[in-house]
């Protein structure tokens, strides 16, 4: 398993009917960190420079690389 992180406002809540209800997130945020997780390998993390930005300069992080993703994220 991989992990993909981006930072970003998102939409959440329950979805559907007291019947068939879950819960989910929906928004461009979202996209975008699962096309960031698509990319990973197993057991990688990898995250977006704008979760770089906002965690700061305390995180430890490895290597670079920059990506193109689909849809422009």
């Amino acid at each position: 398993m991989g992990i993909g992180l981006h930072t970003g406002e998102v939409v959440a809540g329950n979805i559907g009917t007291p019947a068939r209800i879950k819960y989910g997130v929906v928004g461009t945020v979202v996209n975008t960190a699962s096309r960031i997780e698509g990319l990973t390998a197993p057991g990688e993390i990898l995250l977006s420079a704008a979760t770089l930005a906002e965690v700061g300069p305390g995180l430890t992080v490895g290597p670079s690389r920059s990506v193109e993703l689909k849809g422009g994220g």
